[in-house]
């Protein structure tokens, strides 16, 4: 489950914790 989020949700997380920390 955990995996699949990460996988997914990878790039749109990233994303928008890059533009929260920025």
């Amino acid at each position: 489950m955990t995996a699949i989020l990460e996988r997914r949700e990878s790039t749109s997380l990233w994303g928008r914790f890059c533009n929260w920390i920025t």
